[in-house]
């Protein structure tokens, strides 16, 4: 039986595969400036997600009893991918609306939200991840945490698989 320790890093780094893996973030800078760095358009982290996931299966080998298994995660990874996508979106729309000029409570009531709708996210992942991750042979299981964890270091440069280095 896995840890919920364990349990919970691996729900979180299936979320952040999920994602794309990749966090791009926007520069401060001034206004007018030429230099922001752009997220990726919907089609790239589409492309992004398609190729974690396909490479994540492709690493996993399932058995065909476990390939039956795997469109219940893939459907929820993509869900919660694009619910953050469409987040990610309201939120660059807010700061260019408010110009890095919003009101403190409505950073703290938005961020309570997206906490809310995160836990909401890891659930369902978790729910959907269950059947199958109870039948994943150790080898697996092993290939799915280092598949996760180098997911992680690509998309948080610094930090290991929950663990920040200096």
């Amino acid at each position: 039986m896995i840890s919920r320790k364990a349990a919970a890093a691996l729900a979180v780094g299936m979320l952040v595969a999920s994602s794309g893996g990749i966090a791009i973030a926007q520069q401060e800078a001034s206004p007018g400036a030429q230099n922001r760095r752009q997220p990726p358009s919907p089609e790239v982290t589409q492309r992004l997600i398609d190729g974690r996931l396909a490479g994540t299966k492709a690493a996993l080998k399932l058995t065909p009893d476990q390939e039956k298994l795997w469109p219940a995660v893939e459907q929820v990874i993509r869900q919660n991918a694009a619910e953050r996508i469409k987040f990610r979106q309201e939120l660059r729309q807010d700061r260019e609306a408010n110009r890095g000029q919003a009101d403190m409570m409505d950073r703290l009531d938005r961020l309570s939200d997206r906490m809310s709708a995160r836990a909401a996210e890891l659930k369902r992942l978790a729910d959907a991840l269950k059947p199958l991750y109870a039948t994943l042979s150790d080898d697996q299981k092993h290939v799915l945490r280092l598949a996760v964890a180098e997911t992680l270091r690509g998309a948080r440069p610094g930090r290991e698989w929950g663990r920040h280095r200096g």
